[in-house]
């Protein structure tokens, strides 16, 4: 039957009654070696799992295993089919009682994920007027859902035909990840003793950060599968995008990238198509990577002593000092024209917009 479970009504969200308290381990194996005096080496694992996280989906699809809704393709209907007129007699529209699917929403701890990960480090103590840091991570972190949001709301939801395709980099997982940072005393002081108000106190500091982008959700809004009434499903239906056997050919210049006219494409767009009606996509959640992270920040210091303890810091700073742009994740829409397209920066960096540069004064007493 098209329509196998009697009407529940409108956008319902059930908490299930057994749900338990998310659980979180931890491990971790370091080993340090002294290199020199001033300098120490350090490598390890670091890992976690997680059990018991909360997702949601919605509990009342049509269609039947592994996701397919072969019955209502059969009777004309094509996206938002429960809103639309298909043939063989069959209207469903909003507000009829006797034709409308309800889509109650369900919570649920029944997910988990894990994190594994390489952690190098280098740390060399001031010595001849150098204080240095370098940390690397190779790491890989997969679950299911990495939020409530992320699965409710964000899609592609969680399929509760096939659980198994939610699984996959989780919204969090940067595979590489690379940060420098120094302070260099600048040996003006060797000019000689007549001028040391002027060439003692100068230091130079950087961070620099190196990093892999995070996953993109690649999905689309067209409820082609049609197995869930929107707009009555409270929850984010699972519209994977449709692997087309195209590679991906990400480019990880957006800047000379150019298709069909359009510019600054990240991947190759028509790896991806909409799955065809009845049937959802069958691209894994979070299919490829969007740009990272690559920026120095730098500072120029100089103290103007009063006495041993009481002194001036005046400071030239710069962010995203070289101006590298920090590209925003591309469209992960498949049914947008600008889908796989760089169409901005990113803001939750402090330097997303470009070069920032600021002068800065204190006074230590």
């Amino acid at each position: 039957d098209f329509t196998p479970f009697e009407p529940l009504g409108f956008n319902m969200n059930t908490e299930s009654f057994n749900m338990e308290p998310p659980r979180t381990t931890n491990f971790n194996l370091n080993v340090q070696y002294q290199v020199s005096k001033s300098t120490v080496a350090q490598i390890g694992y670091v890992g976690s799992i997680g059990r018991h996280l909360l997702g949601a989906y919605n509990l009342n699809p049509a269609g039947q295993y592994p996701g397919v809704n072969p019955a209502a393709v059969a009777m004309g209907c094509t996206s938002d089919f429960f809103l639309a007129d298909c043939t063989g007699g069959a209207t469903f529209q909003l507000g009829a009682a006797t034709s409308v699917i309800g889509q109650p929403g369900i919570q649920a701890t029944d997910y988990s994920s894990n994190y594994n990960s390489l952690q190098a480090s280098l740390q060399r103590h001031m010595s001849n007027g150098l204080q240095l840091g370098v940390a690397y991570t190779w790491s890989r972190y997969f679950d299911y859902t990495s939020s409530l949001e992320n699965s409710s709301f964000n899609g592609p939801g969680i399929n509760n035909f096939s659980v198994a395709q939610s699984y996959g980099p989780s919204a969090n997982d940067a595979p590489q990840r690379l940060v420098l940072n120094f302070v260099y005393t600048l040996p003006f002081y060797k000019f000689g003793h007549h001028f040391r108000p002027l060439t003692d106190g100068w230091n130079l500091t950087g961070i620099g950060t190196f990093q892999s982008g995070f996953p993109v959700e690649v999905y689309a809004l067209g409820y082609n599968d049609l197995q869930w009434s929107y707009p009555d499903a409270y929850y984010a239906n699972p519209a994977h995008g449709q692997l087309t056997g195209q590679a991906l050919q990400v480019n990880h210049n957006p800047r000379n990238n150019t298709i069909a006219g359009l510019q600054n494409y990240w991947l190759n767009p028509n790896a991806f198509t909409t799955a065809p009606n009845g049937t959802t996509g069958n691209a894994n959640r979070n299919p490829f990577y969007g740009p990272g992270l690559n920026f120095w920040d730098l500072a120029l210091e100089k103290d103007i002593h009063l006495t041993e303890t009481k002194y001036f810091e005046l400071r030239f700073e710069t962010f995203n000092t070289f101006n590298h742009a920090q590209f925003a994740a591309p469209d992960g829409y498949v049914t947008d024209p600008n889908f796989g397209r760089v169409l901005g920066v990113q803001q939750a960096t402090t330097n997303g917009d470009g070069r920032v540069v600021q002068l800065g004064a204190k006074i230590y007493f």
